[in-house]
C-alpha cells in the first residue's frame, strides 16, 4: 500500500503561510502591496538601476550604414537586509480556557503579530533612514533613495545612493516645514517629467491628505453598485499640468512627507521570507516568532520624486 501524505513538503506549508501573511491587510501597507517582489542571496543585496538616455538629435542619411550601438545608462547600487522580527507567547491556562467564540489564543496572537510586523515593515520601506551594514543592520528606506527629484526646505538634504561606499545616507530635515501647497506638487512632478520619470501614485498622510482635497485638480471616481445602492470601489485621483495620479494615504509613512512613486521601479527582496518558529518553553506556555528579512530595491529612483519638509498649515 501507498504510503499516506497528510501534509504537503515544509517547504510548501512555510510559502502559503509566507503567501498567507502577504495578503494581510494590504489597505495598511500601500506601499508594500504595491511594488513587487525579488529575492537574494546574501545580506547586501546589489541591483541593477537603469535610466533611458536623454532625446539626441537622430537623423541618418538615405542608404546610411546602421549607426554605432548604444546602451541604456544602467549602475550598481546595493541596499542592505534588515531583519524583521516579532514574538507571542501563550499560558497553557489561557490555551485551555473555553471562551465564548473558541478562539484560538496562539493562533491569534501571530495573527495580530503578523499585522504589525506588516507595518514595521512598511515604515521601514517609506522611511528617511539610510543603508548600515555594521552592528543592527538596516535597509534604506524610499525617501532616502530620492535625490534626483526632491524638493526640500531650509538646510533639508537627500544625499542619496554613494556609489563609492556602496551605501545610502540618512536624510537631513530642513530647520523648518513650509506649507504644502499645490504650486510645490506641480513644481516636482515637472521636474520628473524632464527626468523622464513616469511617477502616477501620489502618497501622503492623512493630514497632507486634507490639504491635498482643497487642491483644484483634486476629485474623486466613485462606482456605484447599482442593485445594492452600494459604494464597491473609490479611487482618488488628481489632475494636474503633467497628467493623471492616483492618490494614496499612508498613515505609516512620515507625516512631513509627499511621495511621488512610479511603484514599478521598486521591488522587496526577501533573504527570509516571512516564517514561524517555535521557540523553546521552560514552563507552562508556548512560545512563536515570526521573522523576515529583507530590503529594497531602487530599481530607478529618477523616475520618482518627493516633496519633504511640508505640513498642512501656513507657515506663520
Amino acid at each position: 500500500m501507498a504510503p499516506i501524505n497528510t501534509t504537503t513538503s515544509k517547504h510548501n506549508i512555510r510559502e502559503s503561510w509566507h503567501n498567507a501573511v502577504s495578503e494581510l491587510n494590504r489597505e495598511e501597507t500601500p506601499f508594500l502591496s504595491s511594488i513587487g517582489t525579488s529575492g537574494t542571496g546574501d545580506v547586501t543585496k546589489w541591483f541593477f538601476a537603469k535610466k533611458l538616455n536623454d532625446p539626441v538629435e537622430n537623423a541618418l542619411e538615405e542608404g546610411a550604414n546602421a549607426p554605432d550601438a548604444t546602451a541604456t545608462s544602467t549602475y550598481r547600487a546595493a541596499n542592505v537586509t534588515q531583519i524583521f522580527a516579532k514574538t507571542r507567547s501563550v499560558t497553557s491556562t489561557q490555551e485551555d480556557t473555553d471562551t465564548i467564540a473558541s478562539v484560538d489564543h496562539m493562533a491569534q496572537q501571530i495573527k495580530d503579530a503578523s499585522k504589525e510586523m506588516k507595518r514595521d515593515i512598511e515604515k521601514a520601506l517609506t522611511g528617511a533612514q539610510g543603508s548600515v551594514l555594521d552592528g543592527v543592520r538596516k535597509l534604506a528606506g524610499v525617501e532616502a533613495w530620492l535625490k534626483s527629484n526632491n524638493s526640500h526646505g531650509t538646510g533639508g538634504a537627500t544625499a542619496g545612493y554613494d556609489d563609492a561606499t556602496g551605501r545610502v545616507a540618512t536624510v537631513v530635515d530642513a530647520t523648518a516645514k513650509r506649507e504644502f501647497t499645490e504650486e510645490l506638487l506641480n513644481d516636482a512632478f515637472q521636474k520628473i517629467h524632464e527626468n523622464g520619470g513616469r511617477a502616477k501614485t501620489i502618497m501622503l498622510g492623512g493630514e497632507l491628505k486634507r490639504k491635498f482635497d482643497k487642491f483644484d485638480g483634486f476629485g474623486k471616481t466613485v462606482n456605484m453598485n447599482a442593485s445594492e445602492k452600494e459604494i464597491i470601489n473609490t479611487v482618488d485621483r488628481y489632475t494636474g499640468a503633467f497628467g493623471s495620479y492616483v492618490v494614496k494615504t499612508n498613515f505609516i509613512m512620515r507625516t512631513s512627507t509627499v511621495l511621488l512613486l512610479d511603484e514599478n521601479t521598486w521591488a522587496v527582496a526577501y533573504l527570509t521570507k516571512y516564517t514561524k518558529k517555535d521557540l523553546p518553553s521552560n514552563g507552562l506556555y508556548e512560545s512563536k516568532m515570526i521573522h523576515a528579512e529583507l530590503t529594497l530595491e531602487a530599481r530607478d529612483e529618477t523616475g520618482n520624486g518627493k516633496i519633504a519638509d511640508v505640513q498642512a498649515k501656513p507657515v506663520a
